[in-house]
C-alpha cells in the first residue's frame, strides 16, 4: 500500500547512519502525540499497522533501541491525554507525574548523556480554552499580545524541562506545538461543538463525512487565503446540503475567527514556553515544530503530502480506531494527518528527520576546525620538502627563493558520526631562505589554499586562505639537525552547506564564517652516514597547534535555519621516526616513517540553535585520534648548479576507515 511504502521510506532516511550511538538512553515525556501504547492500542494515536512514532524513529537512531512504553518496562512514559497542569483524569499522569515515575525507576537521577524528549501541552490549550469559556473570562482568549495569560500551563512546562535538567538530564528536546488552527478538526470545530453539548441527538458522523469527503476533491493548498476558501466552500456545500442555508460572509467570518483564535494561542503558549526555557540553565533543544508544519501546510507536495486538509482516517474517527481494511481508513494517497489531530506515518516521519537534523547539526559543525588542520599540515609538509633540501644540497650560494603546488586528499570509510569525511585541498606556496653560513639557514613562506570538506552527506564547506611562516634551520657537521618553525593562518570558510530531509524535500542551509590558527613546529634528528652518500637516523618532532573558528548564522528564515557558537581547538602532537636519505647524487631520495601521538584529549565543543528560538544547546564533536602512523616518501634533484626540484608524498594511516595523502613538488633556486 502507498502509505505504508512512503512511511518506511521516509524513516529510511532518518535511520541511514545509525551504527554510531550519540546517547547512554531516550526517554520520552508527554501526550498523545508521542504515547506509543501505554494503554494499549486505544491510547497509540497512528493509523495504520505499519507505523512509528516520531520518537519511535529517534530512539532507534540515536540508542539502537525500540521504544516501548513505561507501563511495558519501557522508556516511553508519554501518555494520551496528559497534560502540564492537574487537568486530566486522576488516572492520567500529568509531566511532572511521568517524570516522577522516570526517577523513581533509575535511583532519583537523570542521565547526562541522555537524551530527553519533552512535548506536552496541546491538552491543557484544550482545556484553559473550554474552562474559559466556560466562566466567560475571556481576558485571555482575547488577549492580542505574545504571552499565553490563560492559564499557568506554559510555566508548568518549563517546570518540567527544568524538573529534567535539575535531576541531571544531559539533553532536553522540547518540541513547539503545531498550530491547533491548520489541524483538520477545525474545518468541522462548529459540529464538534455541537455534538458535545447535543450528544447522540446530533448526527455528527454523517456530517464529519461529508466535510470529509468535499475536502478530499480540492486542490493543493499554497497559501493560508486559499486554506480558508476550500473550507468555507466545503463547510457552506455541506450546510445547504443539509438545508441550512447560512450567508457565505458568516461562514467565512466564523471560519476565520475560530482559525485565528486557535493559532493565535497556540503561538502565544509557545512563546511563553520558549521565553521560559531561556532562562534554565542546561542543554534544551528547542525544536520549532510550529514553524516546521507552517511550512508543510503550503507546500504539502513539496514535502511528499497529497492532502493536508483531511486525514488518513475519516474526520471524526480516531486514529487508533483507524486500521487497513477499515472502511474509514485511506490509502489512496499520502496525508499528513492520521486523524483530526495528530500526524500520520509520513508526517511523524518528517518530525523525526527534523527533530534529528536539529540535534546533530552543532556536532557536524565542530568539524570546522579540521580545515585550519589540514591546511596546517599541508604547509608544513611542504616546508620540510625545502628544509630537507636545503640540508641535502649544501651550496655556497646565500639566498634561496622556492615555490610550488601541495596538496591533500583525505578519505574516510565510516559513519556520518565519524567527522573524517572527504577532503580535498590545493595550495600555492612561495618562500625564501638565508644561509647565514653552511650550519644555519632561516627564512619564511607563504600558502595560499583551496580546499573542500566535506563531512558525510548532510554538512560540507568550502574553505580557502593562507598560512604565513618564518622557520630557521641548523645543520651541524656531526649529522646533527634541526629546525623550528612557527605560522599563522587567516581561512574564509564559504559555503557552509547543511542538507535536512524532510520527506520528500531535500532542505539545504548555508552560512559562513571566519577562522585563524597559530602554530609552532619542532623537528631535529641525527644523520648518520652509512656510505659517502647514505644517511640514516632517528627523527623527532613536536607541534602545537591553536585554531579558532568564529560563530556563524545560516541565512535562511525556516525552521531548520540555526545558528552556532564559536569553537577552539588546541593540538599537541608529539612523534618519533626514523629516516634513510642520500645526498650528492644525481637524484636524491628519502624516506621517514613516524609514530605520532596527540597528548590533547579534549574535543571540540560548539553549542547550537534553531534560529527562531531563545534556547540554545552544546554539542561535543569526536575526540581526536590517539596515535597513528605515517609515512614520507621524496626526492630532490639539481637541474642546474642554481636550480633544484623537490617531491614529497606523506601517507597517514589515522584508523581503520580513514586515510590521507598530502602530496607536494617545488623548485628553489639560489643566487
Amino acid at each position: 500500500m502507498r502509505n505504508k511504502f512512503l512511511c518506511c521510506t521516509a524513516v529510511s532516511l532518518i535511520l541511514s547512519g545509525s551504527n554510531a550511538f550519540a546517547f547512554d538512553n531516550f526517554t520520552v515525556i508527554g501526550d498523545s502525540m508521542s504515547d506509543g501504547g501505554n494503554r494499549g492500542n486505544d491510547s497509540r494515536y497512528l493509523s495504520g499497522s505499519y507505523s512509528k512514532l516520531y520518537n519511535e524513529v529517534l530512539s532507534e537512531y540515536y540508542v539502537n533501541k525500540a521504544l516501548k512504553p513505561s507501563n511495558f518496562g519501557g522508556e516511553n512514559y508519554a501518555e494520551g491525554g496528559a497534560t502540564a497542569d492537574k487537568l486530566s483524569l486522576p488516572s492520567i499522569r500529568t509531566s511532572d507525574q511521568q517524570i516522577d515515575f522516570y526517577l523513581s525507576r533509575n535511583g532519583g537521577r537523570a542521565n547526562k548523556n541522555g537524551l530527553y524528549v519533552l512535548w506536552i501541552g496541546a491538552n491543557d490549550i484544550s482545556h484553559n480554552v473550554l474552562s474559559a469559556v466556560k466562566r466567560f473570562d475571556l481576558h485571555g482568549l482575547l488577549h492580542k499580545g505574545n504571552e499565553y495569560l490563560i492559564s499557568p500551563s506554559a510555566d508548568l512546562t518549563v517546570a518540567s524541562a527544568k524538573k529534567l535538567l535539575d535531576s541531571g538530564a544531559g539533553y532536553v528536546v522540547v518540541p513547539s506545538i503545531p498550530k491547533a488552527g491548520l489541524t483538520p478538526w477545525t474545518s468541522v470545530s462548529i459540529f464538534s461543538f455541537m455534538e458535545d453539548a447535543l450528544g447522540d441527538k446530533f448526527d455528527s458522523q454523517r456530517l464529519y463525512k461529508e466535510m470529509n469527503d468535499e475536502l478530499k476533491n480540492k486542490g493543493e493548498i499554497s497559501n493560508e487565503k486559499q486554506r480558508q476558501e476550500y473550507i468555507v466552500d466545503a463547510f457552506k456545500t455541506v450546510l445547504d446540503k443539509n438545508g441550512v442555508p447560512v450567508p457565505h460572509s458568516i461562514v467565512k467570518f466564523y471560519q476565520k475567527v475560530i482559525t485565528e483564535t486557535e493559532n493565535r494561542i497556540t503561538s502565544q503558549f509557545n512563546y511563553s514556553v520558549d521565553k521560559g526555557l531561556a532562562k534554565l540553565n542546561g542543554n534544551i533543544i528547542r525544536a520549532d515544530v510550529e514553524k516546521l508544519f507552517d511550512e508543510i501546510i503550503f507546500s504539502g507536495k513539496e514535502y511528499g503530502f497529497d492532502d493536508v486538509l483531511v486525514p488518513v482516517c475519516q474526520i471524526g474517527i480516531r486514529s487508533f480506531h483507524c486500521k487497513e481494511g477499515v472502511e474509514t481508513f485511506h490509502d489512496d494517497k499520502v496525508y499528513l494527518f492520521s486523524d483530526w489531530f495528530h500526524p500520520s506515518n509520513e508526517g511523524h516521519a518528517v518530525i523525526a528527520q527534523y527533530i534529528a537534523s536539529v540535534i546533530d547539526a552543532p556536532y557536524y559543525a565542530t568539524s570546522l576546525s579540521k580545515s585550519l588542520e589540514n591546511v596546517n599540515y599541508t604547509h608544513r609538509l611542504f616546508l620540510d620538502g625545502q628544509l630537507q633540501s636545503l640540508r641535502k644540497n649544501l651550496s655556497d650560494n646565500k639566498f634561496n627563493v622556492f615555490g610550488g603546488y601541495s596538496g591533500r586528499y583525505k578519505s574516510s570509510q565510516g559513519n556520518q558520526f565519524d567527522l573524517d569525511g572527504k577532503d580535498t585541498n590545493n595550495d600555492l606556496n612561495l618562500g625564501f631562505s638565508v644561509r647565514t653560513s653552511p650550519m644555519l639557514a632561516y627564512g619564511g613562506m607563504v600558502s595560499i589554499s583551496d580546499g573542500n570538506f566535506k563531512v558525510n552527506d548532510q554538512y560540507q564547506y568550502d574553505y580557502n586562505g593562507k598560512v604565513v611562516s618564518l622557520f630557521m634551520q641548523v645543520s651541524a657537521d656531526n649529522g646533527l639537525w634541526g629546525n623550528i618553525n612557527t605560522s599563522y593562518g587567516d581561512m574564509k570558510l564559504d559555503d557552509i552547506e547543511r542538507k535536512i530531509q524532510l520527506g520528500k524535500a531535500t532542505r539545504k542551509e548555508k552560512g559562513k564564517t571566519d577562522a585563524n590558527s597559530f602554530g609552532l613546529a619542532v623537528n631535529a634528528g641525527y644523520d648518520y652516514s652509512i656510505t659517502e652518500n647514505i644517511t640514516t637516523g632517528p627523527v623527532i618532532g613536536y607541534q602545537y597547534d591553536k585554531f579558532k573558528v568564529d560563530g556563524y548564522r545560516e541565512n535562511s528564515d525556516t525552521s531548520t535555519a540555526m545558528h552556532f557558537g564559536s569553537q577552539k581547538q588546541e593540538r599537541n602532537i608529539v612523534s618519533a621516526g626514523w629516516g634513510i636519505s642520500t645526498q650528492s647524487l644525481p637524484v636524491n631520495p628519502y624516506f621517514e616513517i613516524k609514530y605520532n601521538h596527540n597528548l590533547s584529549d579534549k574535543p571540540v565543543s560548539v553549542k547550537g540553535a534553531v534560529n527562531s528560538t531563545d534556547t540554545s544547546f552544546t554539542r561535543t564533536g569526536i575526540e581526536s585520534k590517539d596515535s597513528w602512523v605515517s609515512a614520507k616518501l621524496g626526492a630532490s634533484a639539481a637541474l642546474t648548479e642554481n636550480l633544484n626540484v623537490f617531491g614529497v608524498v606523506n601517507y597517514n594511516q589515522e584508523s581503520s576507515h580513514s586515510n590521507s595523502v598530502n602530496y607536494s613538488v617545488g623548485l628553489n633556486y639560489s643566487f
